[in-house]
């Protein structure tokens, strides 16, 4: 299963850069969590919460 998500990344990246709303954030946020990646989640998911307040 860590193998799908280790594939999902790299897309889940572009699609957080391209997205304006921060959405796509929580996304990555979650597949980073997964992968034990906790430092980036929490980044992903502060990246996220900021766009949304802009």
């Amino acid at each position: 299963m860590a193998s799908e998500y280790e594939s999902a990344l790299e897309p889940a990246m572009a699609a957080a850069e391209a997205d304006e709303t921060g959405d796509a954030y929580d996304t990555l946020g979650y597949i980073q969590y997964v992968l034990h990646d906790y430092e980036a989640a929490a980044e992903a998911f502060a990246v996220g919460a900021r766009r949304r307040e802009s």
